[in-house]
């Protein structure tokens, strides 16, 4: 139900979206994927390693762990609004890529849980991102607090501007995939001498309000980019009368 996109179009499709963009360089840990005899993968995806991993020195994290354990803090249970890390199901140093799922407005990670399951069996490993602003616990009145809706979802901290969402993908979400590509690399080669790292798809994909942060990640990756491929479903881009969107808005009008 979705299908797979070379990363040019976008380039084009956001060449107003941002003028300049500087990276920091990080260096990336050393392989923690692996149980000892680099035969199996961690438990990354449990309650309870989550918790553990948390509850020490969130310094000595990766990126990706980092940017997991500040992100379930207030917000609703694990599988549902936690971000996931899920391992590929099958044997380590047989992995054919990594795929970074952003997901819809008001929504939380628990949108990909099916999917995951079945991409994790095709040798995939699947990052289920939590969207700035989104996975807090439920508003139950909204009669003193016009940022929830319905009495129902909490948005008091989503952004309603640009900025605020360029910044949480460079510095935060791209340079904690960077990083874990880098580590996930290391692993396969540890567990496999022969596997050729330049053959592993890096994957970025969203669905509907995640769809352009999808795009933009790759677009402020970039010339670079470290994504091989990436997926738009149901793809939202806001009408703003300007640019790209104003096209949009007259197509809409039929003018």
């Amino acid at each position: 139900f979705f299908s797979l996109f070379s990363l040019q179009p976008l380039t084009i499709m956001f060449t107003k979206l941002i003028i300049t963009t500087a990276f920091i360089a990080v260096a990336h840990s050393a392989c923690n994927l692996l149980e000892t005899g680099n035969t199996v993968y961690i438990d990354t995806e449990s309650q309870g390693a989550i918790t553990t991993m948390c509850a020490g020195d969130v310094s000595a994290l990766t990126l990706w762990e980092q940017y997991q354990c500040e992100y379930i803090q207030n917000r609703q249970g694990y599988q549902k609004c936690w971000p996931q890390r899920r391992m590929s199901s099958c044997a380590p140093g047989s992995l054919q890529g990594s795929i970074f799922f952003y997901h819809g407005y008001s929504a939380c990670p628990d949108q990909y849980n099916q999917l995951a399951e079945k991409l994790q069996d095709e040798c995939y490993h699947v990052y289920q991102i939590l969207t700035i602003g989104h996975g807090y616990e439920y508003c139950t009145d909204n009669s003193s607090d016009s940022g929830c809706t319905a009495a129902m979802y909490n948005l008091t901290a989503l952004p309603n501007t640009r900025q605020p969402y360029i910044d949480y993908i460079t510095e935060t979400m791209l340079p904690a995939i960077r990083d874990e590509v880098s580590i996930i690399q290391e692993c396969e080669v540890a567990a496999n001498s022969l596997y050729d790292t330049n053959e592993m798809e890096v994957v970025v994909g969203g669905l509907s309000f995640g769809a352009p942060l999808a795009a933009a990640s790759v677009v402020l990756s970039g010339s670079d980019s470290i994504f091989t491929k990436h997926i738009l479903m149901s793809p939202f881009f806001g009408i703003t009368y300007q640019g790209f969107d104003n096209l949009v808005y007259k197509c809409l009008l039929n003018r």
